[in-house]
């Protein structure tokens, strides 16, 4: 069987392309390091960075632990994140007060999302929240900052 010049590069970029694109994606889901990065609700883990993983127990003992300050909508499991590189966040209204190790909690049904001091064991901050874009993509928008009201 004859190949033209025109079938051997098409060949050669089929491997190439075989062997590029997993190795990529490989290579980038290894080493990408976000400063938050959040799962869905209901996950097993929620919320992974920089190897900190928040398991489902963990989100429930962490529920219970900011329910004692404050009350937290029931309706609904939250989507947790843990904050690991404050520098990138600082610029933002809700995370001024904000440290490496915080807490986010954020409920999408209830379109409000916590900081949490799990040090001090302290509520820092909630503000609303806008998840939805006209075109359905999800998006978290933290433009308005409110003090956080403590239980009696």
């Amino acid at each position: 069987m004859k190949y033209n010049r025109l079938t051997n590069i098409f060949i050669i970029a089929t491997i190439v392309g075989i062997i590029t694109i997993p190795s990529g994606s490989f290579l980038y889901t290894k080493y990408a390091k976000p400063s938050i990065k959040a799962g869905k609700p209901g996950e097993v883990k929620s919320a992974t960075t920089q190897g900190q993983v928040v398991t489902k127990t963990n989100r429930e003992e962490l529920v219970k632990e900011v329910s004692k300050s404050i009350d937290l909508p029931t309706d609904e499991k939250p989507v947790v994140a843990t904050i690991t590189e404050i520098e990138k966040l600082k610029n933002q209204p809700f995370f001024q007060k904000a440290k490496n190790g915080d807490k986010v909690l954020v409920y999408q049904k209830n379109k409000k999302a916590y900081l949490y001091d799990p040090v001090t064991q302290k509520v820092l901050d909630i503000i609303p929240i806008n998840m939805a874009t006209p075109s359905g993509i999800t998006k978290t928008n933290f433009s308005a900052s409110s003090s956080a009201t403590e239980k009696q």
